[in-house]
Order: structure tokens, then C-alpha cells, then sequence
């Protein structure tokens, strides 16, 4: 890997790291009541959905996503098809 491509990388982990923390101290919030629902859009508990894609295929790639707080991996170049179950996750059906 280039310097640039692991720079990248470790930027998307320090996000979703980010991301997480931010996340777990508005459901502290909510959770304790210091904060209303209301005031963060009507969501009672906040998870936003991180997909990784990278051309890096190997396990110890995929198990540093799911550490950093990822919710799931797709490697490039990838199937329609894993691509598609990998986001239908973050969907949740009416019926």
C-alpha cells in the first residue's frame, strides 16, 4: 500500500471512531434523560449505518473495520450481489 492509500485508511477508522463516540453520547443523553428525543430529530437511539469498501481483501482488513465500529466490509471489485446484501442490512422493511 502507498502512503496515501494508508493515510485514507487510517482517517476512515478515526472517523467511524468518531462517528461512534458521537453517537454514544447523544444515547447517553437520551438514555438519562438529559436530552429529548425531540431534539435529535425523533430518533431514540442513534446509529449511523459504515460500510467499508476497499481493494484490501484480507481478514485482518476485514476484522480492523468491524473493530474500528464499522457495520460491515465489501472488497473491491465487488459482486452486485454482496454489495446489495451488505446495504440491504441498514434497511429496515414496513411489512
Amino acid at each position: 500500500l502507498t502512503s496515501i492509500s494508508l493515510n485514507l485508511k487510517w482517517y476512515s477508522f478515526e472517523a467511524t471512531r468518531k462517528i461512534r463516540c458521537l453517537e454514544s453520547e447523544v444515547n447517553e443523553k437520551i438514555a438519562c434523560g438529559q436530552a429529548s428525543a425531540e431534539m435529535f430529530g425523533s430518533i431514540s437511539y442513534w446509529h449511523i449505518p459504515i460500510l467499508a469498501m476497499t481493494a484490501d481483501s484480507t481478514q485482518s482488513s476485514n476484522e480492523e473495520c468491524i473493530k474500528c465500529g464499522m457495520d460491515d466490509y465489501v472488497s473491491k471489485p465487488f459482486e452486485e450481489e454482496k454489495l446489495y446484501m451488505a446495504m440491504a442490512r441498514f434497511f429496515k422493511s414496513d411489512t
